[in-house]
């Protein structure tokens, strides 16, 4: 007799019980539904961080105020010397972009450091330089310290005849920053969903080397909204939240969601069993208080495909990405996503979009080539409000293909549907944009009529160029 065991599901997939909300998602009424808070820095404001709850616990007193927004985005943003990613003894901050570069990196003589950080000389980073020189064509060494001229632009050189030397090396790109400006993660969680090791808290981990613990805060909040109480109870905690947002004023917002989606409606989890429609939970969760602070903030979608591959939720999505106005939120077509395999991404995403200051959909082929077994595990989607409109969101779909594995970005079926052998395929053949598989068993209904399975492109598409492979690649859909 076969061995079995039962162990937890962690795919993001389901079935639940469609429910209708009943409170408003503005309303001041008594709610809660945090949990846990994981890290806590030290306050910068006299707004201390709401307390994660359990809804069986006492309720926190009610806020019924909604404070203005007060978002401050803090420019010097740079800690960290951007040539080796460390600090030295002193730190040059550059007077035309926020990075910072230490006197290990550069040698810096002591006629200059005596009178640097007074108002009689302006410093000028080694890129900054490299732009210059190349955009007005005229080569010359580098001195780094000039004297402002009238209009407060780069005059002279302090020192013509002792240009500065430069002994190190760039450890990240010429063109990257080391950007230590203030960031949130808030990380939202359905009840029973396991998050250790997941890429919220990876995430986390990752940027706690690069921005100090008065700079960046972790908030994970696990929700049950199953019961017409727990509902009400997240409203009042929403409401704390977003003011300790606004009073922090941090420069950045990350926000992680991991719940379940419906298998076959793309309905969002907000209990063990239960479901909103994708509109109804996006307004739960960042409407009211919450909608001017989440404006710019990035969005880790963390659930089954069906959430965007599905018209109808898919629809939802790009609404809601446009109506708050997120920079831009990532979803995964898995139709049983597993978080954890997110993580690589995520953790290239920390280190080129949040540290470096790079663009995300310029550097999406570094990535995608970070994304370890991503690619035979999802599709990737990066939606954002199209610059063009208010109303409309830019879609970019990411499917990895292979000709003989996922022909245009569609898996294979490891089972023939006829004859139920495995593997039994024959090498591909191409007619004008498909690709047609016969089956090659020779055994059953096979034998007489081989099944054959059609895969097609799914509209314009462009290749991205991620590094040297085989015969697989990634794959750009744009809408």
């Amino acid at each position: 007799m076969a061995r079995t065991k039962n162990t937890a599901r962690k795919v993001t997939g389901g079935s639940a019980t469609r429910k209708v909300r009943q409170t408003d998602v503005a309303s001041s009424a008594p709610m809660e539904s945090l949990r846990r808070s994981v890290k806590r820095p030290r306050p910068r404001s006299s707004t201390p961080l709401p307390t994660a709850v359990s809804v069986v616990a006492g309720k926190p007193a009610a806020t019924s105020e909604v404070r203005e927004l007060r978002w401050q985005r803090d420019q010097d943003g740079n800690k960290w010397c951007y040539m080796c990613q460390d600090g030295g003894h002193l730190l040059f901050r550059c007077d035309n972009c926020p990075r910072v570069v230490c006197s290990r990196c550069i040698e810096v003589p002591e006629a200059i450091t005596s009178t640097r950080g007074g108002q009689d000389s302006m410093f000028e980073c080694p890129t900054c330089h490299i732009a210059r020189v190349r955009r007005e064509e005229v080569a010359g060494p580098y001195t780094a310290f000039y004297t402002p001229n009238e209009n407060g632009q780069y005059g002279q050189p302090l020192l013509t005849s002792m240009p500065i030397t430069i002994p190190g090396a760039f450890s990240l790109g010429s063109g990257a920053k080391v950007d230590s400006r203030s960031l949130c993660i808030v990380h939202f969680v359905c009840k029973g969903q396991n998050v250790n090791g997941g890429p919220a808290r990876m995430a986390k981990t990752y940027l706690e080397g690069y921005i100090g613990d008065d700079s960046l805060v972790y908030v994970e909040v696990e929700f049950d909204l199953t019961l017409d109480e727990g509902e009400r109870d997240f409203v009042e905690y929403k409401m704390k939240l977003a003011n300790y947002l606004v009073d922090e004023k941090y420069a950045r917002l990350m926000i992680f969601v991991t719940t379940h989606s419906d298998d076959t409606s793309g309905d969002l989890f907000v209990g063990p069993k239960c479901c909103f429609e994708v509109g109804m939970w996006m307004d739960t969760f960042f409407g009211g208080p919450m909608a001017p602070v989440v404006q710019g903030a990035t969005v880790f979608l963390l659930a089954c495909g069906t959430v965007v591959t599905l018209p109808d939720p898919f629809i939802a999505v790009q609404k809601k990405v446009t109506e708050y106005r997120f920079s831009s939120l990532w979803a995964f077509g898995a139709p049983g996503l597993h978080p954890n395999a997110v993580v690589p991404f995520v953790v290239a995403f920390c280190q080129r979009v949040v540290v470096e200051g790079a663009q995300p959909l310029k550097i999406i082929a570094k990535l995608l080539a970070a994304s370890s077994r991503l690619n035979l595990h999802s599709d990737v989607l990066h939606i954002s409000p199209a610059t063009s409109s208010l109303h409309h969101a830019e879609v970019h779909r990411y499917v990895w293909s292979h000709k003989t594995i996922r022909p245009w970005g569609s898996s294979l079926p490891v089972q023939c549907p006829k004859c139920k052998c495995l593997k039994s395929w024959s090498s591909p053949t191409r007619q004008d944009n498909a690709y047609i598989f016969t089956c090659a068993s020779g055994v059953g209904e096979c034998q007489r009529k081989p099944s054959r399975q059609r895969f097609e492109s799914r509209g314009v598409y462009r290749f991205v160029e991620v590094g040297a492979s085989s015969d697989g690649k990634w794959i750009e859909y744009t809408s």
